[in-house]
């Protein structure tokens, strides 16, 4: 019975961790997509700056 307990349990800490590291990706890509619609919003200004140096 106690090795089952270990099994499962090791099962759920496997499916937790495969399910995490789904997770972090799809952080790392949604911090991404936010960083470029950013940076596009940001543009223009970044533009008019560049404009003003050169």
């Amino acid at each position: 019975m106690i090795i089952l307990l270990i099994i499962a349990f090791f099962l759920i800490l496997i499916a937790l961790w495969k399910i995490m590291k789904v997770a972090i990706k799809i952080l790392l890509v949604i911090l991404i997509i936010f960083l470029i619609f950013l940076f596009i919003y940001k543009l223009p200004e970044i533009i008019e700056i560049l404009k003003d140096i050169f």
